[in-house]
């Protein structure tokens, strides 16, 4: 199993056989795309995908994964909705990291 979404591609390529991810609950279609390719073998096409996702993916790895998870799901107008505390909210440049990531994760969407 792959654990951190932003080695996703190293896992699936490694022979993992699921991934757990936040990516794949805020954008379902390219990561199931992402595994479909690397399953297939067609690893210039994955890359391509994998570098789209990647800026989201790298939010994985940071102590706010839940909130930027959630934040993601607003932006894309999905409803995450706010976080628990203790959990605290996403920064106004967290937030700008996170719209940036969407905006780039979302092209992966239409490739």
């Amino acid at each position: 199993m792959v654990g951190g979404d932003d080695w996703a591609l190293e896992g699936f390529c490694a022979g993992a056989a699921g991934w757990i991810t936040g990516v794949g609950v805020v954008l379902p279609a390219p990561s199931v795309r992402l595994w479909d390719l690397c399953a297939a073998g067609d690893l210039v096409a994955a890359r391509r995908v994998y570098a789209e996702l990647l800026p989201l993916c790298r939010l994985d790895m940071t102590p706010k994964l839940v909130q930027y998870f959630k934040a993601a799901l607003d932006e894309l107008g999905l409803g995450g909705g706010p976080c628990r505390p203790p959990r605290l909210a996403l920064t106004d440049d967290e937030l700008a990291t996170l719209r940036e990531a969407v905006a780039s994760a979302t092209s992966a969407t239409v490739s």
